[in-house]
């Protein structure tokens, strides 16, 4: 979920910095050193980065839960659909204060 916040900043950042751009083309303030190249436009490439490693994360957490899920399919104890639940020992009741005597 911090990704994807992450990945909205950046995409508020890039845009107004771009469109800080477009309405004072005099200054060069926000441009990459050397060139005309506005920083919105590799901010964008943060926005990208934080979306994939998202969806890596979500992807992943999905993926170990199903797995996890199957396992404990494999694991529970199988009866027939019709057969009839199994009764509790008494002798091993140790709620009973009679059973002492």
């Amino acid at each position: 979920m911090f990704n994807l916040a992450m990945a909205l900043f950046w995409l508020i950042a890039g845009f107004a910095i771009i469109f800080w751009q477009r309405t004072h083309p005099e200054s060069a303030a926000l441009n990459i050193q050397g060139t005309r190249v506005s920083l919105g436009w590799p901010v964008f490439a943060l926005v990208l980065y934080n979306l994939v490693r998202w969806y890596r994360i979500r992807a992943a957490s999905r993926r170990l839960s199903e797995q996890s899920r199957a396992e404990q399919r494999r694991q529970a104890p199988r009866r027939a659909p019709d057969a009839p639940e199994p009764r509790a020992d008494r002798s091993f009741d140790l709620t009973d204060p009679k059973s002492d005597e």
